[in-house]
């Protein structure tokens, strides 16, 4: 069987809402041998090789996060994706770089959902979220960019509380259908 990794915790209150932070030390976490996932995913920045979001964890993206040349990003039905309160027109996920391409293809009851860091009803917590979502909280969740590859696909995704859901710049070979954009 699996032996229990150390864990160190620390709890603390905040704006009346109560945190819990906890910590893997580096040595084990190298050594784990299984996907390990103890909060919620930072994202920002560039994304400079490819990668999958699972469902579980949360993935929390802080302004933008840009995909460079060739760069997938696939996203698994059921993953959540939040958003920070931005007002930066450039936010969210960009699939800007030549050849780069977003793979967000849901189920019908398995739907992938983009939304607001301050949307407490699904997914796990953010540290300093409201609890109280509101429309444009964020300003974009994703942008296709047109040098990004033709091949993106967009499924079975719903995009919760941003500004602009989705800009789609790049000529497709594969429609974005089945989407939901609400709020």
């Amino acid at each position: 069987g699996l032996s229990p990794l150390p864990v160190r915790k620390k709890i603390w209150r905040e704006d009346g809402r109560y945190y819990l932070w906890e910590e893997v030390p580096y040595r084990y976490a190298l050594t784990a041998g299984r996907p390990l996932t103890i909060d919620y995913q930072n994202r920002s920045g560039s994304l400079t090789f490819s990668e999958t979001w699972a469902a579980g964890p949360t993935y929390f993206v802080e302004g933008s996060l840009s995909l460079a040349d060739n760069v997938t990003l696939t996203i698994d039905p059921g993953a959540v994706v939040k958003f920070a309160d931005d007002t930066y027109p450039e936010s969210g996920i960009k699939v800007v770089g030549p050849g780069s391409k977003i793979m967000a293809i849901g189920l019908s009851n398995g739907l992938i959902t983009f939304t607001s860091k301050n949307d407490d009803s699904i997914g796990q917590a953010i540290s300093g979220s409201t609890g109280a979502p509101q429309a444009g909280d964020y300003v974009n969740a994703v942008t296709l960019g047109e040098n990004s590859s033709a091949e993106s696909r967009m499924e079975y995704c719903r995009i919760k509380y941003a500004g602009t859901g989705l800009i789609v710049e790049a000529d497709l070979n594969n429609p974005i259908r089945n989407n939901q954009i609400s709020e």
